[in-house]
């Protein structure tokens, strides 16, 4: 029991480093335990579904399109306005 317990400490550092952008390797927090590495690797998506963890990240990008059609239909822009308003959202992109 306390070997399972300690991998998943383990297992749980690793996701830390993971989510905060902190890059370690399961190679490299697993040197100081006598199995292999891999056990860690596999206790990662136990312990992100117990948490109930997305690894979903939404982008805006859609909010974004969908805003500036909005813009398009409420000021009636002609031609040149549109234009205008698709060179902003390709660099917003």
């Amino acid at each position: 029991m306390k070997k399972f317990i300690y991998m998943y400490r383990l297992t749980c550092v690793y996701a830390a480093c993971k989510i905060e952008e902190n890059h370690v390797s399961a190679e490299e927090l697993g040197k100081g335990i006598p199995q292999d590495h891999q056990i860690i690797l596999n206790y990662e998506m136990t312990v992100y579904q117990s948490l109930e963890f997305d690894l979903i990240v939404y982008a805006p990008y859609h909010s974004i399109e969908g805003f500036v059609n909005d813009i398009e239909e409420f000021c009636g822009t002609n031609d040149e306005q549109t234009q205008m308003l698709k060179v902003t959202y390709a660099i917003i992109l």
